[in-house]
């Protein structure tokens, strides 16, 4: 028989995974966007127009799988919290 139960200590683990790896991503951006700072004195026309681009471009995907990360997290923390109160609600309801 299989058994299908909502562990609270693995949703909050893979929750505090996913805050960790968007701050990760944001903190990447930020120093790739310095870095880029730091270079462009020593930059071409052609050679910043060619990274702007890429790191725009970049920049915009990794927003979106920051955002894609966020929806996620909020959800499975919703879900938890959700989880969690319908089985106060039964254990109350089965004491009484």
């Amino acid at each position: 028989m299989v058994v299908f139960a909502f562990n609270n200590a693995v949703s909050e683990q893979a929750e505090a995974d996913i805050l960790s790896t968007m701050e990760s991503m944001k903190a990447t951006l930020v120093d790739l966007e310095k870095d880029i700072k730091n270079l462009e004195p020593a930059w071409i026309a052609t050679e910043a127009d060619f990274y702007y681009k890429r790191v725009r471009k970049f920049r915009k995907h990794a927003d979106i799988i920051i955002s894609i990360l966020s929806i996620i997290e909020n959800q499975l923390r919703n879900s938890r919290l959700a989880i969690q109160e319908y089985r106060e609600g039964v254990g109350r309801a089965l004491r009484s």
